[in-house]
């Protein structure tokens, strides 16, 4: 039996890792984490209406924002196409989870309450290597050419603006990380 596989981590750590069969779309579907069912419950949901995996099956993707809608809206259009998705609520808990999970690729907000996204982009790239050099795609509402310039001028691989369609989220992944 074919099985897919998505998984949700929020920033306390919380995993939920569902599977769905081929064969059963709407009833074989398995919660691997009992304390966090809101998100369990966002990739069942996803999973149901779409079953779209991609070759992109368990690439890292870490999401910064303090916008929840924003947050749970872009891991919708990334769970269900299998990616692993870790999310942080600002600049903080970004740095920490770029720096323990070492994603492929960072969505980063700017405007974040205490550390805003542009002092949260040159951390990460202080803790980038030789062999840990993610992409990283600002995910913001400003933009001003100031602001592309200065995220560029930071790190930043690509800049898209909010609001964002699935599309065009999905073109800047295939753009950074192939088909």
């Amino acid at each position: 039996m074919n099985h897919a596989f998505a998984a949700i981590r929020d920033s306390e750590g919380c995993s939920c890792t569902i599977s769905a069969s081929q064969k059963c779309k709407t009833s074989c579907f398995a919660q691997a984490c009992a304390s966090c069912r809101t998100g369990s419950q966002i990739a069942i949901d996803t999973l149901k209406r779409g079953f779209e995996l991609s070759p992109m099956l368990g690439r890292k993707v870490l999401l910064v924002d303090d916008d929840r809608d924003s947050l749970e809206l872009t891991k919708l259009y990334l769970v269900k196409r299998g990616y692993q998705i870790f999310s942080a609520e600002n600049g903080t808990q970004a740095v920490a989870l770029y720096n323990e999970k070492k994603p492929d690729i960072v969505f980063l907000d700017i405007m974040m309450p205490g550390i805003d996204g542009f002092v949260t982009l040159r951390k990460l790239r202080s803790l980038d290597d030789d062999k840990f050099h993610p992409v990283i795609i600002m995910l913001t509402a400003k933009g001003g050419t100031e602001d592309v310039m200065a995220a560029i001028k930071f790190g930043a691989n690509d800049y898209l603006v909010k609001p964002i369609t699935e599309d065009r989220l999905l073109d800047k992944l295939k753009r950074h990380l192939g088909s």
